[in-house]
């Protein structure tokens, strides 16, 4: 059976979660008339402390539409250079949003920074909630991705509430760590959700009947939550058996390594004996624990990590020996 470790987007549903999309309850959400995504969108309101709540197919899409309801084409985005958004988004602020963007703060005002929880090429690191407070000022509004943020208060015990005051949109993704096919969600104020409704509608995410993906998000949102403590174990459990390697130490359920040469190599023999695990550079492999995969095989991932690792050590040491 394949152990499966390159992110905790490769979840299945549930039979319960699977049970609980055959039942919801529809409507035409185009027409703002399903019940299922109204549910799910008040409590994420909620949650958060915020007004309103928007359902969107991706957490690539929640973050344009957030961030393009607070700004004008020309203003400036500031981001961290290894945020996912400046990383894997970047096309949307230049391409579609039109925004000037910044990886430090310039000297004229920014109408946007963007922070990011958990900071997932950080290795999962959390931001402390005072750390949501550096950008915010009277002319500067902060977006959170907050794709992990439940990890981040797994991790923490601190309330998504007081995220969510830190910050005057924030994302949250449903299919990393909740184990939902699909989806996630921006809360903000109900005039800047209104703006993000139109974005959304503009970019061809406005759904119709999608109160069968709400409710699998609505249904981890309530179900899975707890869990993730068992993700961030399984994660520690990993950093511990492969300690000489680790790269960072290990906050949440990502795991990065430092290989002693190829890594992309490490990532296809790993393959070879059923672990996948993702290649970040030339150097550096990536793991991610989610709701899939339980201690047993995190146990054994672990021995053929090492083992992989150890040996390519030996071959790197070789070649260097060889070409001297």
């Amino acid at each position: 059976m394949t152990i499966d470790l390159r992110s905790d987007t490769v979840t299945r549903p549930t039979p319960a979660m699977r049970a609980a999309m055959a039942r919801a309850e529809l409507g035409d959400d185009g027409y703002r008339e399903d019940p299922s995504v109204r549910a799910l969108e008040e409590e994420m309101a909620d949650l958060f402390g915020h007004e309103a709540a928007l359902f969107v197919p991706s957490g690539h899409m929640a973050n344009l539409v957030a961030v393009a309801a607070q700004t004008h084409p020309g203003d400036g985005l500031l981001l961290d250079e290894m945020s996912h958004i400046f990383r894997s988004e970047r096309g949307w602020p230049e391409r579609i949003t039109r925004l000037r963007l910044h990886t430090e703060a310039p000297a004229e005002s920014v109408t946007v920074a963007c922070v990011e929880q958990t900071q997932g090429n950080r290795g999962g690191r959390v931001l402390p909630p005072e750390a949501l407070d550096r950008h915010r000022g009277a002319t500067v509004r902060v977006h959170c991705d907050g794709a992990r943020v439940w990890n981040a208060a797994a991790a923490t015990g601190i309330g998504l509430a007081e995220y969510g005051a830190r910050v005057d949109t924030l994302a949250a993704c449903f299919s990393k760590g909740l184990g939902a096919p699909v989806g996630s969600a921006v809360v903000g104020s109900r005039e800047t959700i209104a703006r993000a409704r139109d974005w959304r509608h503009l970019l061809g995410g406005r759904m119709r009947q999608a109160g069968v993906l709400a409710a699998a998000a609505h249904h981890g949102l309530r179900e899975h939550r707890a869990r993730l403590v068992d993700d961030h174990a399984n994660a520690a459990l990993l950093a511990a058996a492969l300690q000489p390697w680790l790269e960072v130490p290990v906050e949440t359920n990502i795991v990065f390594l430092r290989t002693p040469g190829s890594a992309p190599a490490v990532e296809e023999r790993c393959r070879e004996q059923g672990v996948l695990v993702r290649a970040f550079g030339a150097d550096q492999i990536r793991i991610v624990t989610h709701l899939d995969v339980g201690t047993a095989q995190v146990t054994q991932a672990a021995d053929v990590l090492a083992q992989v690792l150890s040996s390519t050590g030996e071959h790197s040491r070789t070649d260097s020996s060889s070409s001297t």
